[in-house]
């Protein structure tokens, strides 16, 4: 955990005025210091240091010259995106935040390599506290986890001294007491005054146990770039990555025969989870824009009754368990990401954490920014993030049929905003002219025709935007005027083309648009998205003829997903194929779509609201909750 950032201009300016023409300084000789506090003989100084990136966070990343003591710093800059193992060369101001060396007010910044890499260095766990350690890549061996801390904090021991891991990346270990560790790598950070160790992914921590290792039999439909089907393939799984899909049986690892498609893990490009307890406002009438279905009496009475149940029991009691419900619907859907939050800005952003449920959009490796009114905000913020480093803007914008509507799309252009990060939801009255002009910017959409239908009485003309070479992407919105998940929205999308385009959209676009073309809209493309080794183990399985897998795809209900995998953990399906992983635990019998299934989401972790309660009381509490709620507008929408 690592405290928010306020700098305020004056105290910046005043820094400024006390730099010189930059220098090239080594990272060994501005980390160097024999001074008991830490503090580095550069502060206030500009310097310009090369190196390898060794580690990426969500505000910054971590550049060093070489393995060992001293040769590692901390950049602290959303102003850049580089990737670990990217060869950089920056200029920047040294600082002390609150006794930690950083670099930030980067002036210039060239990558000049990628693919490279720095080796931890291995140290003691003394040493692990230590400041010639701050920043450098280490790994401790052969310790013990003895205490569970907050904020995600972990605490170490080799039976003689101790140090502290932390969460600042998300991992999918949940430590507990007792627990031996073969070892942690990670980077070595100062805050709260303590050093602490922040591994970078789950393959830093060594469990001493194999990771998750196996294969799934079945027809593989990859939706890579050359939209392969292999049929009765095997795909190997490690940890939470895709290793191989191959045609002979593997004999060292478990198979599972799934019976049926393997699809990459559908994506929610675009959501609203904190509402998706509550069923369709029954507005009386359609509306121009969505000023006025929100300026509704019905609207500010549905307020009131969310409000009532967020709150039951105490101020925002039922948040977690309201996300935890919306986000294992969606899993039940073949889901494995969502979209709906802005929350990487603090670890205690439980509910976003890889291991509640499923992935969220917004959390970090992604770098996105989502604004539900991107037009309350004024130039000078957009500025800002403009100048920062973010693959994604995903907006509301032009949501309803009016003029006004309209000239949203102008307003965001006008501010020098639509690019290859605009990803705007919805668009609804564009025509030839929005078009042309997102395409020539590469911009994305995402489309979400019930709400539009529900709300405005007409959607957005698809066949329009993908006649002009526009990314397209589905999702069902929010269950207040949406769908209640993907599948319904393809359904109900799939009805519409067919009444009103003469069903020019293909089965296969279909299934482009909740799977790669979702993740580019939404800036997750070197992840999810598509079949392919490297990318996370994100899948679904459906039954179905792989000579017409996107039929499949396209006819299939929750009750059919016979298989939701998220980062190589089987968490839903039926209870025959869930009960042949020999490591999957705690398993929910719960009803969906008439369909007995299984349900694996329960994780025991000190640093994930209510991981490890039971999802059943989950749902009777919000039941609760919901009774108790007034007045009555809209009806729960549990599981099914």
């Amino acid at each position: 955990m690592r405290r928010l950032r306020v700098f305020s201009v004056v105290a910046v300016s005043i820094l400024m005025l006390a730099f010189g023409n930059a220098q090239a300084v080594s990272i060994h000789d501005i980390q160097f210091t024999e001074d008991a506090s830490g503090r580095s003989p550069y502060v206030g100084q500009e310097v310009t240091i090369s190196g390898i990136v060794t580690a990426v966070f969500h505000d910054g990343y971590v550049v060093a010259e070489a393995p060992g003591p001293w040769k590692a710093v901390f950049v602290y800059s959303i102003a850049n995106g580089p990737d670990v193992g990217d060869e950089v060369t920056l200029t920047g101001a040294v600082t002390e935040y609150y006794g930690m060396t950083e670099v930030l007010d980067i002036t210039d910044y060239q990558h000049l390599s990628s693919g490279n890499s720095v080796e931890p260095i291995l140290v003691d766990v003394e040493e692990a506290r230590e400041e010639k350690c701050e920043s450098v890549l280490i790994t401790i061996e052969d310790v013990s986890v003895s205490q569970l801390k907050k904020y995600g904090e972990w605490e170490v021991t080799n039976g003689h001294q101790s140090c502290l891991c932390d969460d600042k990346n998300d991992y999918a270990y949940f430590p507990q007491s007792g627990d031996h560790l073969e070892s942690i790598a990670g980077v070595l950070f100062y805050s709260f005054g303590n050093f602490k160790i922040e591994p970078r992914t789950t393959s830093d921590i060594d469990t001493g146990q194999s990771p998750l290792h196996y294969a799934l039999r079945g027809h593989v439909v990859t939706m890579n770039d050359m939209r392969d089907i292999v049929h009765d393939g095997y795909l190997e799984i490690l940890g939470d990555e895709i290793v191989t899909i191959r045609f002979i049986r593997p004999y060292d690892i478990p198979v599972v025969d799934v019976g049926g498609l393997i699809l990459p893990g559908l994506i929610d490009s675009h959501n609203h989870p904190p509402y998706n307890v509550l069923d369709v406002i029954p507005f009386p009438e359609l509306f121009a824009e969505r000023y006025e279905w929100q300026a509704h009496p019905l609207c500010a009475e549905f307020n009131n009754q969310i409000s009532d149940i967020l709150n039951y029991g105490g101020s925002n009691a039922q948040r977690v368990n309201i996300w935890k419900l919306a986000e294992a619907r969606a899993l039940t859907a073949g889901t494995t990401s969502i979209q709906g939050a802005n929350c990487n800005s603090s670890s205690a952003n439980g509910y976003a954490h890889q291991g509640i449920v499923i992935h969220n959009v917004e959390r970090f490796p992604a770098r996105v920014h989502a604004q539900t009114f991107p037009l309350r905000q004024e130039q000078g913020f957009w500025e800002q993030k403009s100048a920062e480093y973010w693959d994604r803007f995903i907006i509301h914008l032009s949501e309803g049929t009016s003029s006004a509507a309209l000239d949203e799309f102008n307003d965001w252009q006008s501010m020098g905003m639509l690019d290859a990060r605009t990803t705007i939801i919805h668009g609804v009255p564009y025509g030839p002219d929005e078009w042309t002009a997102m395409a020539e910017a590469k911009a994305n959409l995402i489309w979400s025709p019930s709400s539009n239908l529900r709300l405005y009485g007409q959607t957005t003309d698809i066949p329009g935007a993908l006649g002009a070479g526009v990314n397209v992407a589905l999702s069902p919105d929010w269950t207040p005027s949406g769908t209640r998940n993907i599948l319904e929205e393809l359904r109900e999308a799939r009805q519409y083309s067919q009444q009103a385009w003469d069903d020019i959209i293909t089965p296969l676009q279909f299934a482009e648009f909740v799977t790669r073309n979702a993740a580019k809209a939404v800036g997750i493309e070197k992840y999810v998205g598509q079949i392919t080794p490297g990318f996370r183990a994100n899948l679904m399985v459906v039954q179905g003829d792989p000579d017409r897998p996107y039929d499949a795809l396209l006819n299939a209900e929750p009750g059919d997903v016979r298989l939701t995998v998220v980062g190589g953990r089987p968490m839903y399906g039926n209870p025959d194929i869930l009960a042949k992983f020999g490591f999957v635990e705690k398993v929910e019998t719960i009803a969906v779509g008439g369909e007995e299934k299984g349900l694996s989401i329960q994780v025991e972790s000190h640093a994930i609201p209510n991981a490890d309660r039971p999802f059943l009381e989950v749902l009777a509490e919000l039941e609760e909750a919901y009774l108790a709620s007034e007045p009555k507008v809209c009806d729960f929408v549990g599981i099914d």
